[in-house]
């Protein structure tokens, strides 16, 4: 009990230096006030979620970097923390893996710290970027599995994998029908990740935020995380996984309140 506790401190520090860096930090208390609330008041919450929401956001910090750099060497900690999730929580890692590639694709397509570059140099960037954090993440796990091979003479891992893949295109896998009539608190997150969505395009329309700036693409990956992990989420509808569902709906509330003040302030400019 007392490890999670010290884990779930630790995500909402994570959580107020994500916020600050798309946010001010003084509004950045808001998340860190609702993750508090939120991983203090769910009891059921199990080591194995509090390890993955911390590898998650460590994850995010690192794609952060990359951003204001997009540099090479920024992707490293980006695909060794992605690989550790999917030793932990391969239901999760799976979601996760996917979204950070194409975060890194899109943000180098996009623009970021790269205008001068032609269209085709900037695709071959992302594209070569994505596949070296691929094989980041496959190596981080083969690592782990050659070490279980070693010490234990067998592989947990490999087998969570082989059931994970078997249960993935099951019926009873994600293809299933989420059951929003048993737990509608499920929901909320999302209506909430897809109105953030939705500001996002508008601002970058009245040029209030454009693609071509590192907290455009910072917000946008906080949006993907919660879009990426509410599959995972409703498939089990268990109170732990709406977990993390909350604390990324509460990193997007203070950009989503602050909009229409933001587009009065910008048709006033006008």
């Amino acid at each position: 009990m007392s490890s999670i506790i010290l884990l779930n401190l630790i995500s909402c520090l994570l959580i107020y230096i994500l916020a600050s860096k798309f946010i001010s930090k003084k509004t950045a208390v808001i998340p860190t006030v609702i993750a508090l609330l939120s991983m203090f008041c769910i009891s059921t919450i199990s080591l194995s979620i509090s390890i993955a929401i911390n590898l998650i956001f460590l994850a995010a910090l690192a794609i952060f970097k990359y951003y204001d750099t997009m540099q090479i060497k920024q992707v490293i900690p980006l695909g060794i923390f992605v690989g550790i999730l999917c030793i932990f929580r391969i239901d999760m890692g799976s979601f996760i893996y996917g979204m950070y590639f194409w975060a890194m694709f899109w943000a180098g397509l996009a623009g970021v710290k790269g205008r001068e570059l032609t269209l085709l140099q900037r695709t071959k960037r992302g594209v070569l970027q994505g596949i070296f954090f691929t094989l980041l993440v496959v190596l981080t796990i083969v690592i782990f599995i050659v070490y279980e091979k070693i010490f234990f003479n067998d592989s947990v891992l490999l087998t969570k994998l082989y059931t994970e893949v078997q249960f993935f295109f099951s019926g009873k896998g994600i293809f299933q029908i989420p059951k929003f009539d048993v737990s509608p608190m499920f929901i909320v997150p999302f209506l909430l990740y897809i109105a953030a969505l939705a500001i996002l395009i508008v601002k970058h329309k009245l040029k209030i935020l454009l693609a071509n700036d590192a907290i455009f693409w910072k917000e946008m990956l906080i949006v993907n995380i919660g879009l990426n992990l509410y599959p995972q989420a409703v498939v089990s509808l268990e109170i732990e996984n709406l977990v993390p569902l909350v604390l990324i709906a509460g990193m997007l509330l203070p950009n989503i309140i602050k909009f229409p003040f933001q587009v009065a302030k910008t048709q006033k400019n006008n």
